[in-house]
């Protein structure tokens, strides 16, 4: 068991005026102490034990008072344990008439079985002026077992509680993340874009929204499988992850169509970033079990003037229809509801 540092407490009861209140014989006070729970001994400054309670005996394990009283007062301790540094302070403080109070690991000297127990310790004032210690001794070994097994449990009830939490965590974030690319899903650019839209409109800021797919993409499965076009699903999610800045937003919304986020971003602003965007994947080199896929993408752009009441709905229906003119136009292409941006 590990020691803490002793407890002193100062020690106020006027016991002799008690006893004689109440006309206690000294008979009758041993009688009381003898059959006290707690242990009770005296000894000496050299260690000698000289008196000891009924109880002691039973406590640790002695026959007799004789038997007890052969012991030095060291042997009921667990030295490999306690801090014997803390029972040096222990004995000055009750040298200096403090009343001390601390945890402690005793040690049944016939077996060499330890346990727990709380020990109060004061000096004896001996009319001879030899110095004396009173020991009383609690044993807590229940107590501290069964605090041990509440902290035990507390302890796997916590960690229970921590993959409960982390389980909850993992399941919200699945429930707004596409499992292919690792990027936020519709159900989480439904709730971005609803925070994103009342913040510009508060502010009196424009917002833009990027619809991009990929080019011929079912050519891509069909030629080189399934497995092949979903790394360039995800390729390309890290593609335009790279090309857009923190504050934007980009979601895998269906299939090969992502669809990215532009707060406070301007139609001209956000033809640039697409303009990027489409450049970065045409450059980019895409491949497949050592195969070369060539990729490229078409995107529509949308935006919401300041002082707009746009809706994300509206927004992804204009985004649509500017795809689609991008896809018309030939493909690899940036297009808004209105023009068709060729470079």
């Amino acid at each position: 068991m590990n020691t803490s540092t002793c407890a002193v407490q100062s020690l106020d009861c006027e016991d002799a005026e008690l006893f004689n209140r109440i006309r206690l014989g000294g008979c009758v006070l041993i009688s009381i102490i003898n059959h006290s729970f707690d242990a009770i001994f005296i000894h000496g400054a050299d260690g000698r034990i000289l008196w000891v309670n009924h109880t002691m005996l039973t406590m640790y394990g002695f026959d007799s008072k004789n038997e007890a009283m052969q012991v030095d007062v060291a042997a009921l301790s667990d030295a490999s344990v306690n801090d014997e540094r803390m029972v040096e302070q222990c004995f000055a403080g009750a040298r200096a008439d403090q009343a001390i109070f601390f945890p402690w690991r005793a040690r049944r000297p016939q077996t060499g079985e330890t346990f727990d127990v709380e020990v109060f310790l004061r000096r004896l004032h001996a009319e001879n002026g030899e110095l004396l210690f009173f020991a009383q001794v609690r044993d807590v070994t229940e107590r501290r077992q069964t605090e041990r097994r509440l902290a035990q449990e507390r302890q796997r009830t916590e960690e229970a509680l921590t993959r409960l939490v982390a389980a909850q965590h993992e399941l919200q974030r699945q429930a707004v993340t596409d499992p292919m690319t690792d990027l936020p899903n519709r159900r989480y650019l439904d709730n971005i874009a609803e925070q994103v839209l009342a913040r510009v409109q508060r502010e009196n800021l424009p917002v833009s929204l990027l619809m991009i797919d990929a080019d011929h993409f079912k050519s891509i499965n069909d030629r080189y499988g399934h497995a092949a076009g979903d790394e360039v699903l995800r390729l390309l999610a890290q593609q335009i992850n790279l090309t857009i800045r923190t504050a934007d937003t980009v979601a895998r919304i269906g299939g090969e169509e992502f669809c990215v986020l532009l707060p406070a971003t301007t139609r001209a602003v956000a033809q640039e970033v697409a303009q990027r965007i489409r450049t970065r994947v045409a450059d980019a080199s895409f491949h497949f079990a050592s195969q070369p896929i060539p990729l490229t993408v078409s995107i529509g752009i949308a935006t919401a003037e300041p002082g707009s009441q746009s809706t994300l709905e509206a927004m992804l229906h204009e985004g649509d229809i500017a795809l689609y003119r991008a896809k018309r136009a030939g493909r690899n292409r940036v297009a808004g509801c209105d023009a068709v941006h060729e470079y």
